[in-house]
């Protein structure tokens, strides 16, 4: 919870603390557990009811904020979304500075017949581009 609360709010990678509640403090238990209350209504439920849909995660928020771009295209692929990869891609190339070139030396290296191992370590624009090129091969 703390993840998607986090990422709701802004947060790249989500705050633990976020997901935390202490009840500890008879006084503030109530306080604390209706701020809790909120947060999961305003930013945890959205967050994952938005993550969820393969018709909108595409252009949200959620999937703006994900750090495995190529695990979201590949999740579109799984639920015959290929017309969002599309869309995806091209938000994702969009917001991204300087991805260009890494994702068309992903695709390139998929359209190669490379395993995904021979990529670059940790590099998301050329895992994405990888991703494409073995599951999307007409965008």
């Amino acid at each position: 919870m703390g993840y998607a609360s986090g990422r709701a709010g802004g947060y790249l990678y989500g705050d633990a603390l976020d997901g935390d509640i202490d009840l500890t403090d008879p006084l503030m238990r109530w306080q604390r557990l209706e701020a809790f209350a909120v947060m999961f209504r305003q930013a945890v439920l959205p967050w994952f009811d938005e993550a969820g849909d393969p018709e909108r995660i595409a252009s949200s928020r959620a999937g703006d904020c994900t750090n495995r771009p190529s695990a979201l295209v590949e999740w579109l692929a799984s639920r015959d979304q290929e017309a969002r990869i599309g869309t995806y891609v091209h938000r994702y190339l969009a917001r991204t500075p300087g991805a260009q070139q890494q994702y068309e030396t992903g695709r390139a290296k998929g359209e190669a017949g490379l395993s995904h191992a021979e990529l670059q370590g940790g590099d998301m624009a050329e895992a994405l581009g990888w991703s494409v090129a073995k599951l999307t091969p007409s965008l």
